[in-house]
C-alpha cells in the first residue's frame, strides 16, 4: 500500500506558489489535480469562483468591501470553508494532496 502524501507550498501573496506547483506537479491554471493524481486546494481557487458567481470581475482594486473583507459571512471565509471541507474528503479518500497558501490559512 503506497503512503499517501500531502506537500504544503506556501508563501505570502504574489510570491510564486502556483506557478512553482505547476512545474513541480503539472498543474494547469485553473485545474485541481496534477498529472500524478496529487489532488491542488487553494484558497483562491474558490475564492474566484466565488466572487464570479456573485457577479463580479477579478480586478480587486477597485471591488466593494464585501469582495476583500475576511471576516464571517464573506466571500474570502466561505472559500477558505470550501477547501477545508475538500481537504477533509480528499484525506478521508487517502489521495496525495498539495495544499497552497499563505501559511496562515493552513
Amino acid at each position: 500500500m503506497k503512503t499517501k502524501q500531502v506537500v504544503f507550498v506556501l508563501g505570502g501573496p504574489g510570491s510564486g506558489k502556483s506557478h512553482l506547483a505547476s512545474k513541480l506537479f503539472g498543474i494547469a491554471k485553473g485545474c485541481c489535480f496534477s498529472a500524478d493524481g496529487y489532488r491542488y486546494l487553494s484558497p483562491d481557487i474558490a475564492y474566484e469562483y466565488l466572487v464570479r458567481k456573485a457577479g463580479h470581475g477579478l480586478d480587486l482594486t477597485s471591488a466593494c468591501p464585501s469582495l476583500t473583507a475576511e471576516g464571517d459571512g464573506s466571500i474570502r471565509k466561505h472559500a477558505m470553508d470550501l477547501t477545508v471541507a475538500r481537504m477533509h474528503h480528499y484525506a478521508v479518500q487517502g489521495v496525495d494532496i498539495i495544499i497552497e497558501g499563505t501559511g496562515r490559512n493552513v
